[in-house]
């Protein structure tokens, strides 16, 4: 289906031109044709439901508030399709995948891309909060104050949710 057709899909649902914008950015963003009419049908909920406020907008319009939202997740659908591209490439037609497999392939991914933006220092934290430890006791292990071990994992925690990842935070720590 051509953008012309996924925009008509919509008409009366959601605003032409915010499903255009959305295409247009997905085609930018590296997005594959095939995939655009499924990607535009999960956003179209988020789109109806978006609510606008230009007090909060720091200037941008709504179409460009509302594709910032989008931005992430499209740049995340396009890095997964190429490791998986990828991983396929050198692992050969010949793995064969169980269901079971396929959950830590995704975490691993996750996890490798959420790793690229964080700091040495939020990193080792992180690894201190996967194997357990408290924020008190990465602070005292680090010879760090409550509120500096605190700081790093709210940045860690930011940053996990700007990427999508927040289903790794366990707000319990």
């Amino acid at each position: 289906m051509n953008a012309k057709e996924i925009v008509q899909n919509y008409k009366g649902i959601v605003e032409p031109r915010k499903i255009a914008s959305l295409i247009v950015k997905a085609k930018k963003l590296g997005l594959p044709e095939h995939m655009i009419e499924d990607v535009v049908q999960d956003f179209v909920l988020k789109i109806i439901e978006f609510k606008y406020d230009s007090q909060k907008s720091n200037g941008a319009s709504e179409i460009t508030a509302l594709l910032a939202i989008f931005e992430n997740k499209i740049i995340d659908i396009v890095r997964r399709l190429e490791f998986e591209k990828d991983f396929i490439e050198k692992k050969s037609h010949s793995v064969v995948f169980e269901c079971n497999q396929i959950q830590p392939l995704q975490m691993r991914m996750d996890i490798q891309t959420a790793l690229k933006v964080l700091t040495p220092v939020e990193r080792r934290t992180c690894m201190q909060l996967a194997n357990g430890l408290t924020i008190k006791e990465i602070a005292k292990l680090q010879k760090w104050r409550f509120t500096k071990a605190r700081k790093i994992v709210s940045e860690i925690r930011n940053k996990l949710t700007k990427m999508n990842l927040n289903k790794y935070i366990d707000e319990k720590c």
